[in-house]
């Protein structure tokens, strides 16, 4: 018997740090002590917002004619917050019988969060000092003033990503890709979709096969590297040695490196390669095969490579 307040001791605390809510159509909760965030959205629209409150809001709904088949679930355990989706049906399968839903959250910003949607789109904004991992299969992805490791990936959705630093991953299939005001290491990734940089500071690798990558106002070590779309660069100033590759698309770079501080090692299958000349440079033009500077105290090396696509690099 002596046990007896122990052991209800133990079950209160069980009770205390693990909350699961029953699966409803809207939720209004506030929560304390959350320092991780989870959300499994669905077709519901996301939108997450730091602030520099120890308090978590949470708002969610949904709404439709076949929101019969679904309802919202969180549960707390300790201090991390899961929000999902649940389905009802047995098929595990969900037509867009008209359905809309929104989950909303604000909570500190220093919290770590992960958000994963199917259809619906995901807006971040106002997080620093952690891990942030958004992902949608066809959902668009806006994300704005986050500092961390920023992983963002979209299969056929647009990704957004402004006023950011740190380390950054970005990955898509169909859909573009917008980096701006932004500084750190970053890797873009796309396949079909265009990749646009600007106002960039630090090291940025773009990895593309059939879109567009574009590039301006930055100022980074550079590795752009396309199958057979074209690379584009206005007002770029090198930091360190950089490489442009593309198969079949052409590369037309704009430096605002002094050209003399430019060493280039430029090749060719058959395209067209061209650079503007200096006073302690020569200019140089070619209908294709290798070319490197007469210039070799330039303090950072431009690597050009095409196939048949042709280069242009001017200042």
């Amino acid at each position: 018997m002596k046990n007896i307040p122990i052991i209800a001791y133990f079950l209160g605390m069980l009770l205390f740090i693990h909350t699961t809510a029953k699966a409803q159509k809207s939720i209004d909760e506030k929560f304390n002590d959350i320092d991780e965030i989870e959300i499994k959205g669905g077709f519901c629209d996301v939108v997450i917002v730091g602030s520099n409150q120890s308090q978590t809001t949470l708002s969610a709904t949904i709404s439709g004619s076949g929101d019969k088949n679904y309802e919202l679930e969180y549960e707390k355990i300790g201090s991390r917050l899961t929000v999902f989706l649940k389905d009802n049906k047995k098929n595990g399968k969900w037509k867009n019988e008209n359905l809309q839903g929104v989950i909303k959250i604000e909570t500190n910003r220093k919290n770590k969060i992960t958000a994963t949607t199917s259809s619906g789109d995901i807006g971040i904004n106002n997080f620093k000092d952690n891990t942030f991992t958004i992902a949608s299969t066809s959902g668009s992805i806006s994300a704005t003033e986050l500092d961390g490791t920023i992983n963002i990936a979209s299969t056929s959705g647009n990704i957004n990503l402004e006023n950011s630093k740190g380390t950054i991953s970005t990955k898509n299939t169909s859909g573009n890709q917008c980096i701006k005001d932004s500084e750190g290491n970053i890797v873009a990734k796309n396949t079909s979709g265009d990749i646009e940089l600007s106002q960039f500071v630090g090291t940025a690798t773009a990895e593309n096969t059939s879109g567009g990558i574009t590039i301006k106002a930055v100022e980074a070590s550079l590795k752009l590297v396309n199958t057979s779309g074209g690379i584009r660069g206005e007002q770029v100033k090198v930091t360190n040695h950089s490489t442009f590759a593309a198969t079949s698309g052409d590369i037309d770079i704009q430096f605002s490196n002094k050209i003399e501080d430019l060493n280039f090692e430029l090749k060719s299958s058959s395209g067209n390669i061209k650079g503007i000349g200096s006073k302690k440079q020569s200019g140089f033009s070619s209908d294709g095969g290798t070319i490197n500077s007469t210039n070799t105290s330039g303090k950072y090396t431009i690597k050009g490579v095409t196939s048949s696509g042709s280069q242009n690099y001017t200042n």
